[in-house]
C-alpha cells in the first residue's frame, strides 16, 4: 500500500503541475529541485495555484486511489442499521403481478437485546470512532502533497519572487481556472 500510496502522490503533484501559473513541466519542476541553491526561495514559490483547485485536484486523487479509510462512515452505517435493520426480500409474482425486490423490517437490535446492552455496544463503538479517527494513510497522503513541494497559493508572492529573484515580471490571470467549467 505504500507504493500505491506513493505513486498517488507523486501522479497528484504532476496533475496539479499541470495547472500552474506560470506555466510548467513536471520534468522541468524536477529539474529546477534538483538545481535548487540555497538562499533562493524553493522553486514550488515560483508557481501559483488557487487553493480551492489544489484542493479540488488532491480530492480528487484521494478518492480515484480511497486514499483514506472508511472505518468512521462503516461505523455510522452499522449504527444506523442497528437502528433501523432491513434485508433484501423478493416477493414472487402471481399471474396478475410480476415479482419484485423489496425490503423486509425486523426488529431493532435494542428490541432484540435490550436497552441496557444496546448502550453498551452503542458505547464501544463510538470508542471506536473516537480512537480510530487518525487517519495515518490520509494524513500522510495530504502532507506528501500540501507540504510538500505543493505551488504557492499567495499570488502576489509568486509575482515578487519572479521579479526579485528571476528578474520577470509576470502576470497571473485567474480566469486561467475556469470553476465553471470545471475543467481542472
Amino acid at each position: 500500500r505504500n507504493q500505491v500510496l506513493a505513486e498517488a502522490s507523486e501522479k497528484c503533484l504532476q496533475a496539479i503541475y499541470e495547472h500552474v501559473l506560470p506555466q510548467v513541466t513536471w520534468e522541468e519542476f524536477v529539474k529546477e529541485n534538483k538545481e535548487w541553491k540555497e538562499g533562493t526561495p524553493r522553486p514550488y514559490e515560483f508557481y501559483y495555484l488557487p487553493q480551492e483547485v489544489l484542493k479540488d485536484i488532491v480530492e480528487e486523487y484521494q478518492h480515484a486511489y480511497r486514499v483514506g479509510s472508511e472505518l468512521s462512515r462503516n461505523l455510522d452505517l452499522l449504527e444506523h442499521y442497528f437502528k433501523r435493520p432491513t434485508r433484501d426480500k423478493y416477493i414472487e409474482g402471481t399471474n396478475e403481478k410480476p415479482g419484485y425486490r423489496s425490503y423486509e423490517h425486523f426488529a431493532a437490535l435494542p428490541d432484540v437485546i435490550g436497552q441496557d446492552h444496546y448502550d453498551k455496544v452503542a458505547e464501544y463503538i463510538e470508542e471506536a470512532k473516537k480512537y480510530y479517527n487518525r487517519d495515518w494513510e490520509l494524513n500522510s497522503f495530504n502532507m506528501t502533497v500540501y507540504l510538500g513541494p505543493s505551488p504557492n497559493s499567495n499570488k502576489q508572492a509568486v509575482i515578487d519572487n519572479w521579479k526579485k529573484y528571476r528578474g520577470k515580471d509576470i502576470e497571473i490571470d485567474d480566469s486561467y481556472w475556469n470553476e465553471d467549467e470545471d475543467e481542472y
